[in-house]
């Protein structure tokens, strides 16, 4: 690995990436992702939020979760939901699914119609590239 990446890996993971906050049955939670959600969501809406990511705990079977909202961008997975509880709040929780485990890897308020920016996929991808 060039030394510049390795330094910058280095700088990323010192960022409180690492413990997670919540690893069980299947579910790893980062402290960012966490971080990040409880900056615009309201207690209620984020147990709500909770409870869509513990919905896909067995990611292999859908039919646990095939109402909800599911897409695939790049090898991350992103869950869409808005309107209910979330009011306004176009909320995405972005995860992975590795070695039978899901990996949330962040969550956003999604502020403008159409796709999800590049550079929020991007955030995500190297989260999940310094936890490997």
């Amino acid at each position: 690995m060039p030394k510049g990446i390795d330094v910058a890996k280095q700088q990323f993971l010192s960022m409180r990436v690492l413990p997670p906050v919540y690893a069980v049955e299947g579910i790893v939670v980062l402290r960012l992702a966490v971080e990040e959600a409880k900056r615009f969501l309201t207690p209620v809406q984020y147990e709500h939020a909770v409870d869509l990511v513990k919905r896909t705990r067995d990611f292999n079977n859908p039919t646990d979760f095939c109402d909800l909202d599911i897409r695939s961008v790049q090898n991350i997975h992103e869950i869409r939901d808005k309107g209910g509880v979330l009011g306004r709040i176009n909320l995405r929780i972005f995860f992975a699914y590795r070695k039978r485990r899901i990996i949330v890897l962040g969550a956003i308020k999604k502020e403008d119609e159409g796709k999800t920016p590049e550079h929020i996929i991007i955030r995500m991808q190297n989260r999940l590239d310094a936890l490997v």
